[in-house]
């Protein structure tokens, strides 16, 4: 029996095998589905570590909009306070003492600022969607990366192992390690769902918090200008 060693990036794939028995077709089908599921493990695990470390940059963004949106929104409380939209009794109304002067102009700008930031976002938050999505689906359908004729390929060496020139037992052995590597990410997926879940759930809030944020500065707007029009002195 000889020892061959066949480097993967997954991991090295160590096997023994008698050189003076020539390999018949269904083993080299078999060692090659092998391999084959080595690949799509490498493959599927830099793709999911890939997709998660894109969650965490749409989670800062995230974050970063919402921070933004923070003094916007006490800003907002306070014109809808000074347009007679909110009751000074009103909560969460922000609790001031004497005047106080916001820039109107600025104000706006900043909203302004912020929905097209939302607007510009909104691609890459629907990309990594879109890929979650479709992985979920294709995880349901197919319930591993891996090819089911692959375990049929690799069955039929065990079904003839008298046949054979690579050594069953090192074989197997080889087989329980790769799943040991397998079952890590199998791990890295349920990691990379759950987050994913965390993230477009932060995302929801942020868009339902920011829409209704645009609308009631829209309705401080409207009233603004209403107020405006009843003061504006006469053309005639």
């Amino acid at each position: 029996m000889k020892e061959i060693v066949k480097e993967h990036p997954l991991r090295p794939i160590i096997l023994r095998f008698d050189l003076t028995k020539k390999a018949p077709d269904f083993e080299k089908e078999g060692l090659e589905a092998y391999y084959r599921m080595h690949d799509s493990t490498w493959d599927t695990r830099m793709k999911l570590l890939q997709h998660k470390d894109e969650l965490q940059q749409l989670q800062w963004r995230i974050d970063e909009l919402g921070a933004q949106l923070l003094p916007m929104e006490h800003d907002l409380q306070l014109l809808e306070f000074a347009v007679q939209l909110r009751d000074v009794n009103d909560t969460p109304m922000p609790k001031t003492t004497g005047t106080f002067s916001i820039n109107y102009g600025d104000f706006s700008e900043k909203v302004r600022a912020h929905n097209k930031a939302m607007i510009d976002f909104y691609p890459a938050i629907r990309g990594a969607w879109d890929w979650f999505d479709a992985y979920a689906d294709f995880i349901y359908e197919k319930e591993s990366w891996i090819e089911e004729d692959v375990y049929i390929s690799l069955h039929e060496i065990y079904q003839h192992y008298e046949e054979v020139s690579v050594d069953i037992v090192a074989l197997d052995r080889d087989e329980q390690e790769f799943y040991g590597v397998y079952a890590e990410v199998q791990k890295i997926q349920t990691d990379y769902f759950d987050y994913g879940n965390e993230v477009f759930d932060a995302y929801g809030t942020l868009h339902s918090r920011a829409t209704a944020f645009y609308h009631r500065a829209e309705q401080v707007d409207e009233r603004a200008w209403k107020d405006f029009e009843k003061i504006k002195p006469s053309s005639d």
